[in-house]
């Protein structure tokens, strides 16, 4: 499990740094994917978590 989340985080920051140098100049749509990235990166961890219990 604990490779598995490195290896998430590290995709959420290449993520964030393709997102950023897109959408420099435009901050809304920034936050926007920004937060829509952040919440798919949660749930994941969740469903990772829950399933390592089971």
């Amino acid at each position: 499990m604990k490779k598995t989340s490195i290896l998430l985080a590290v995709l959420y920051v290449i993520y964030l740094f393709i997102i950023f140098n897109i959408f420099y100049h435009d901050k809304k749509v920034l936050v926007i994917f920004a937060s829509i990235g952040l919440a798919i990166f949660a749930a994941t961890i969740k469903r990772i978590k829950i399933s390592d219990h089971e």
